[in-house]
């Protein structure tokens, strides 16, 4: 089912929003990767540019 909710925000938006809402709710880059699919590399970009952005604060 999570899968299915999952499928359904990826058609509304884009990987990335999808992705750092994951995140945000707390599933680890391991799952989003082997879990859901996601590319490796979307979500390591995600992870550092949300890093780049809290180092600013």
């Amino acid at each position: 089912m999570l899968n299915a909710v999952i499928d359904h925000m990826l058609v509304a938006e884009k990987n990335r929003d999808v992705i750092e809402e994951l995140l945000s709710i707390g599933f680890t880059e391991n799952e989003l990767i082997t879990d859901f699919g996601f590319c490796d590399s979307d979500v390591v970009d995600v992870l550092e540019e949300s890093e780049d952005m809290e180092s600013q604060m």
